[in-house]
């Protein structure tokens, strides 16, 4: 095909766009920009609607939420939809076409539609609230409408079919032989996922907004892997091969959770810095990350991680859930940051246990 014959195949769509999306957008851009005096526009620019947006309280609070709300909607489409694009991807079963169609079901129904549904099942007076009265086990309808709860749920039904497929499609160009090639020269599936799917996926997960900040060194093969990925997601994926004290405290004080899945770890100071930080660790039981991270209980409001045994990657990616599913209660979430920080392996700490035990020593020797 020639270029002025791909140029008249994409000059219809082209205008179109400008026409319907570019202009308007245009148009929008300089009213913001515009006086406005009893519904009329005066065309002489002033910032005095982004100085009145961005110092009035009620509008920070608007942006706030909002902002809070697409973290919660992204975090929880791809904790639901990777495993399921994962199975899509690999699946030859004959129930595929299916499962496809139930996934994609939600984009049929329309929003008016949709919204009445989820207000048939979360309504005070709804489905599950009803059910649950009607069993004893609660007395009065549970808030699942008009607050964060809600909304987050109506999101994910809207944007968790887009997630899966964005996933789908990438996990569909990882050649199964790549796979094969690797537990045939010995990986195990565990490091077979962690060390091909997992880095080769990593450009579905950060279409939808996730980021990765990795500050280490290590095997040369997952090092090419995450500098591969920096170099095609500038801003979403940040890699640092090597130390650096001041970045690494940098990384501490932003971050959310630590993780730090290790097969043997005598000791471990990463995740006690990271408790100094209010960092959650996800970690393995072993060592010194056992005697040190203890499983956050939601219902008591204790403990100060997120713990896993098994060295797999369903236990990891199930201590992952855990923690964000706390992270998406921000009640919870400020309950574990406390209990984080709150706990003390300084050496004064371990002094005053010292001298605790010594004094027992000799209360025992004196008695004899």
């Amino acid at each position: 095909m020639t270029r002025g014959a791909r140029v008249l195949l994409l000059g219809p769509y082209v205008l179109l766009l400008m026409v319907f999306f570019t202009a308007p957008l245009v148009l929008m851009l300089a009213i913001s920009f515009s006086r406005q005096s009893f519904g009329q526009l005066e065309w002489a620019f002033t910032p005095q609607h982004y100085v009145h947006f961005f110092t009035d309280a009620y509008y920070l609070t608007v942006l706030a939420d909002t902002l809070w709300l697409g973290v919660l909607t992204a975090a929880a489409s791809l904790l639901l939809g990777y495993p399921l694009a994962y199975h899509l991807a690999l699946t030859r079963s004959r129930w595929k076409p299916l499962l496809i169609v139930f996934i994609l079901s939600p984009l049929l129904v329309g929003i008016v539609i949709r919204c009445y549904g989820w207000m048939i099942l979360l309504a005070d007076r709804g489905l599950i609230n009803a059910t649950l009265a009607q069993h004893g086990w609660i007395t009065k309808p549970l808030p699942l409408m008009y607050n964060k709860f809600g909304v987050t749920l109506a999101l994910v039904h809207v944007f968790l079919p887009f997630m899966v497929l964005s996933l789908t499609g990438v996990l569909k160009r990882i050649e199964p032989q790549l796979i094969e090639a690797s537990q045939t020269l010995g990986a195990s599936p565990s490091r077979a996922f962690f060390e091909v799917t997992l880095p080769l996926s990593l450009p579905g997960i950060l279409a939808e907004g996730g980021q990765l900040v990795v500050l280490c060194s290590g095997d040369g093969r997952l090092e090419e892997a995450f500098r591969a990925a920096a170099a095609a997601h500038p801003g979403q994926v940040a890699v640092r091969i090597g130390y650096d004290e001041e970045l690494s405290r940098r990384i501490y004080a932003g971050s959310d959770t630590f993780l730090m899945p290790s097969r043997y770890e005598p000791c471990g100071l990463g995740q006690l810095i990271a408790l100094r930080y209010g960092g959650a660790p996800i970690v393995r039981r072993t060592g010194g990350l056992a005697d040190t991270v203890t499983e956050f209980d939601p219902a008591r409001r204790s403990g100060t991680g997120f713990v896993f045994d098994a060295l797999t990657p369903e236990a990891l990616l199930d201590a992952v859930h855990r923690a964000a599913s706390t992270f998406r209660q921000p009640a919870l979430w400020k309950a574990l940051v406390r209990n984080a920080m709150a706990e003390d392996f300084s050496w004064d700490a371990s002094a005053r246990e010292y001298v605790t035990l010594y004094r027992k020593a000799l209360r025992a020797r004196s008695t004899r």
